[in-house]
């Protein structure tokens, strides 16, 4: 079974990098080798396709900083909602050890007093004394 994830990203890559080496070639043949009459020179043509090639740089690693940033958040609210449960549970613990501890099968028990019997995690036993 392949890994086409990796595939993926490896032609995603490549073609980046095809891009990156083709993109002066193909300026160089079009705007600044050519015989064509133009109302700007060289220089200003440089200028301009520099910032806009940078522009699209600058939003491409905005989008790809936005995406990074929801993933990092998913993540966090993931591992939040994992620690918060366990707290929960490691707060709630103590109290179910210490019915369990202080209730004995010989102790009368109050109207509001109940005790309950935990066995693997659940609860097998609940005693109480409604008057």
């Amino acid at each position: 079974m392949k890994n086409y994830g990796l595939t993926k990203k490896i032609i995603i890559i490549t073609s980046f990098i095809v891009a990156i080496i083709l993109i002066p070639i193909i300026l160089d043949y079009f705007v600044f080798g050519n015989n064509f009459k133009s109302n700007l020179n060289d220089s200003e043509w440089a200028g301009f396709l520099g910032s806009y090639s940078g522009s699209v740089a600058t939003l491409f690693a905005l989008a790809g900083t936005i995406f990074y940033t929801n993933y990092c958040n998913k993540q966090e609210e993931r591992n939040n909602y994992k620690r918060d449960r366990e707290n929960l549970r490691a707060q709630t613990q103590p109290w179910l050890d210490k019915r369990i501890n202080i209730a004995k099968r010989e102790v009368e028990f109050g109207p509001n007093d109940r005790s309950f019997i935990i066995e693997n995690d659940k609860v097998s036993e609940m005693r109480y004394n409604l008057r």
